[in-house]
């Protein structure tokens, strides 16, 4: 079996392509996380305005009485 040594050209083209794919890979994984930050927030800003929601109904119900 004789191994080919790969030409410099290659190396560099192979080389080029996977630096490539983990810079896409860092940037979506960046960007997953700022959404799941987001996700979390806007969640957290749900659980907020349904606890007010509530709160008010409540209030009203006692004045209404």
């Amino acid at each position: 079996m004789s191994q080919q040594r790969e030409g410099y050209y290659d190396y560099m083209l192979r080389r080029s392509r996977e630096e490539d794919s983990r810079g896409r890979s860092a940037i979506l994984e960046h960007t997953i996380q700022e959404m799941q930050k987001e996700i979390h927030a806007l969640q957290m800003s749900v659980k907020r305005l349904s606890d007010e929601n509530y709160r008010l109904k409540e209030n009203a119900n006692i004045h209404n009485n």
